[in-house]
């Protein structure tokens, strides 16, 4: 699909490093405040294009560990749910299997009850940026994603692409 939408950069578009796995803001309300806060920054107007999204949900800024069990082996899931340990367990969904499971850890959890541990959340942006995650997502044939952006800024919807050199400049814009 082809998408339109913003992304804040430090330097003019053509000179500016773009992560890997880059977000673009579908609406200019985000990037404006963004900018409003680093003055020297710059709202550039893209377009990109994503055709094999891993997850499609514009209003959830999550994605459910369980999602990635089947493109991760067993070793390398174990690897993130240990390395993303402290915020899998800062979530509501940890306080309701604790309810369930008391004096449990993560990783009892994760051994004992997998089913429970795969309805964990954890922040889209931090799992697409996990190199663990992103690689082995690229290796399954996905090209992004579409989640709400975390924090104060939900319910924007965010565009994660995984392959940068697919987005396109058209302009930077003045705020």
């Amino acid at each position: 699909m082809k998408l339109e939408g913003y992304v804040v950069t430090d330097k003019p578009f053509a000179e500016a490093n773009l992560s890997r796995s880059q977000v673009v803001y579908k609406d200019i309300d985000v990037p404006a405040e963004i900018v409003k806060a680093n003055p020297s920054w710059l709202i550039n107007h893209v377009s990109l294009e994503i055709t094999n999204p891993f997850i499609n949900d514009p209003t959830d800024p999550f994605v459910d560990m369980g999602n990635f069990r089947d493109i991760l082996s067993p070793h390398q899931y174990q690897t993130v749910a240990q390395k993303k340990g402290k915020l899998l367990t800062e979530t509501n969904e940890w306080e309701r299997i604790q309810e369930r499971h008391p004096e449990k850890g993560l990783m009892e959890i994760y051994h004992q009850h997998p089913k429970e541990f795969d309805k964990l959340p954890l922040w889209a942006s931090v799992a697409y940026n996990c190199s663990g995650i992103y690689d082995h997502l690229l290796l399954s044939g996905y090209d992004g994603a579409i989640h709400a952006a975390e924090g104060p800024h939900t319910p924007v919807t965010v565009y994660h692409t995984f392959h940068p050199a697919r987005i396109t400049f058209i302009e930077t814009l003045c705020v």
